[in-house]
Order: C-alpha cells, then structure tokens, then sequence
C-alpha cells in the first residue's frame, strides 16, 4: 500500500480473506483451524482444543481439513 502497488495490495488482502472465510466456517472453527494449518502445514504438534471449551466437539473430517489446507496452499503457500 506505501508503495502505491494498490492492485497488488488488494490482491494479497483477497487471499488472506478467503483463507480466514474457511477457517471461520462453523465445520471448521478458527482456533481449530489454525491448529490443522499448523500441525498439518508445518509439522509442528499444538494439540487439540480444550474438550470444555468454545470449540467443543469440533473436529475436522476429512473434507473440511482438505478444504482448508488447499485453499491455504492455494493463498498463502503461492511460491513453495
């Protein structure tokens, strides 16, 4: 945005926004999806969720781990 390159601004926001609209879905949640992105992207074990808190019976099936990881792939990951 400094640097004027509004196109290109707007175009990373777009991304990140479509990465943060699947990992707010309900199926999903978005500290539980931060943790797949994370375990699954990185390698890093974070664990689940407290079992009595807000994301209490959330756990990813198959498709939505899928759809997460892709469109993050897809987003964020452009150039590895």
């Amino acid at each position: 945005m400094s640097a004027g390159l509004y196109e290109e601004a707007r175009d990373l926001q777009y991304r990140a926004n479509e990465v943060t609209e699947t990992y707010s879905k309900a199926a999903i949640g978005n500290l539980p999806g931060i943790k797949l992105l994370i375990e699954e992207i990185f390698q890093i074990p974070v664990g689940y969720c407290s079992p009595t808190g807000p994301f209490h019976g959330v756990y990813h099936t198959s498709d939505t781990a899928t759809e997460l990881i892709e469109t993050y792939r897809k987003n964020i990951l452009v150039n590895v």
